[in-house]
């Protein structure tokens, strides 16, 4: 808990710190710490970029977040959705092999056996979401990708093998 006072005293800037019940926790103990701005830039610099860092920072990424989530996404259309019909699917290293079960035509035992494979117990569910399903097998398919990728980067740049090209 700390208290910021700012106040301009002839001329000279200063900050109070003030360890409220927190550092000191009794009256005796409570001290104030004053740091001039003036004569310790330094110190002033690394206040204002800790209060940066730990409030306004994520303040903003919250803020970016949220808009972008709200304004710059859109379901999935599910005639553009596909389910795998092996799981778990196979993901060679040099190509991608397409999910081959459209999600419109797909039966139940289908989503179930992909939901259940994807950790959701979809067995005493009446209906499933549709949307929930399309986002699922977007989110393996690139899962998949994400592996390959990093199959690849792995063996070019840090196993240094020249064949991966």
């Amino acid at each position: 808990h700390y208290l910021f006072d700012s106040y301009s005293e002839k001329s000279v800037r200063t900050i109070r710190i003030s360890f409220v019940g927190y550092i000191f926790p009794s009256p005796s103990q409570h001290r104030n710490m004053e740091l001039n701005i003036e004569e310790n830039p330094i110190a002033t610099n690394i206040i204002l970029i800790g209060l940066i860092w730990t409030i306004v920072i994520p303040i903003l990424l919250l803020v970016v977040f949220r808009l972008s989530s709200a304004f710059c996404t859109w379901p999935i259309p599910l005639s553009r959705a596909y389910l795998p019909s092996r799981l778990p699917h196979p993901n060679p290293p040099e190509r991608s092999i397409p999910f081959d079960i459209p999600l419109a035509r797909a039966t139940r035992e289908q989503i179930d056996s992909f939901m259940t494979y994807r950790g959701f117990d979809t067995k005493n569910c009446k209906d499933i979401d549709l949307q929930v399903v399309a986002a699922e097998a977007a989110k393996y398919k690139g899962q998949l990708f994400e592996a390959r990728l990093l199959t690849f980067l792995n063996g070019y740049y840090v196993l240094k093998k020249k064949s991966m090209r």
